[in-house]
């Protein structure tokens, strides 16, 4: 086997381990942007005919994409499950994309690519703001960590095998010896700490459905995400809604896809819809404050009062008022770690500088 058949071999390896990552906001809008021309006028191909012309371009002299296994993989979920285009797709792609594309299968799939582009652009910012919101605080996590075990290995070792006998230690000192002491016990047991709440937190935001959600709710990142994908729930309802989709049939399509979180709201709104309330009024008797308070209300007051369609007047302003309250959560988030961090700092070199007094006044 020559040098050039070891390298293919192992590029398209790496494509298809990493091809979950192929999928960028950059990547999903362009493949949104080809799939609309290539399934409307006057092209009019079938989902599956437009998906291979696709694949095939994602392939030059043997070395494959990323985004060919990508498409390789929807295809074949098409083929051998009888999976339409959105549920084959939704693994991924944004739970909202997967919602209005197959909804939109049922009638005319180039208005959901047309309606998907819409959608992303209004909550590309508001997922940014997210994203940036949880990266801040797993970066000071990873400073705290090294800061600790470098003071916990390198700096208090040097003070605790220098104490001299009959030495009087002060309280913060004692605790400098317990952390250099017990350095394997405690700070396992703290990263450890670290990595199940950041995995159950993960889990939780999509999953987490019962009636302690509405507490949790009330903290970030909690409250970021139920305004993240509420905003983008409502965004897609409303150019469902504007494609010709009644909202109750546009709600019926979304939540067959949708994850735990929102399929729980969606059931909720259904409910009360099913009632004679309109989505303002389902949104208020549901008491789940979804995507948020003040959105809500004003929803309800536009449904009520105005001829207009409210939907489209809230989508107008929902990106601007969630991106705002995200980054205002996000502000809180990062100044509590913030503060956890340099607490933590100032706390070690305060007993170090302790530490040293005490030394320093045996006698």
């Amino acid at each position: 086997m020559n040098v050039n058949k070891i390298y293919i071999r192992t590029h398209n390896w790496l494509s298809e381990f990493s091809k979950k990552s192929a999928m960028s906001y950059k990547k999903r809008m362009a493949m949104y942007r080809m799939l609309e021309k290539m399934t409307g006028e006057p092209a009019t191909l079938q989902i599956n005919e437009a998906v291979e012309e696709l694949r095939l371009l994602e392939v030059k002299k043997d070395l494959k994409s990323r985004m060919w296994y990508v498409y390789d993989d929807v295809m074949e979920q098409m083929r051998s499950s009888d999976a339409d285009f959105g549920k084959a797709l939704s693994k991924y792609v944004p739970q909202q994309d997967t919602m209005i594309i197959a909804a939109s299968e049922q009638d005319d799939i180039t208005v959901g690519f047309s309606t998907v582009i819409e959608n992303n652009k209004k909550t590309s910012e508001m997922r940014k703001a997210f994203t940036g919101a949880l990266a801040y605080p797993v970066l000071m996590l990873c400073v705290l960590l090294m800061l600790l075990y470098y003071f916990s290995v390198k700096v208090i070792p040097e003070f605790v095998q220098n104490i001299p006998n009959g030495a009087v230690l002060s309280s913060t000192s004692e605790i400098l010896v317990v952390l250099a002491n017990k350095f394997n016990y405690w700070f396992s047991t703290l990263v450890a700490v670290i990595v199940v709440l950041s995995i159950l937190v993960i889990w939780a935001l999509p999953n987490f459905i019962n009636r302690y959600r509405k507490y949790l709710e009330d903290l970030p990142p909690f409250n970021m995400y139920r305004i993240m994908i509420g905003c983008g729930f409502l965004f897609a309802l409303n150019s469902l809604g504007r494609a010709g989709f009644m909202q109750i049939d546009a709600l019926e399509q979304m939540i067959k896809l949708a994850k735990p979180y929102l399929r729980y709201r969606i059931e909720v709104i259904m409910e009360n819809m099913a009632d004679g309330m309109d989505i303002g009024q389902a949104l208020i008797e549901s008491k789940l404050d979804f995507p948020d308070k003040q959105m809500v209300l004003e929803l309800a007051i536009q449904t009520k009062y105005s001829e207009e369609d409210s939907l489209e007047i809230l989508s107008a302003t929902l990106a601007e008022d969630g991106l705002e309250v995200i980054k205002r959560q996000a502000q809180i988030l990062k100044y509590g770690i913030t503060v956890l961090v340099f607490s933590t700092i100032a706390f070690l070199y305060f007993s170090i500088y302790q530490f040293g007094m005490d030394l320093s006044n045996v006698k």
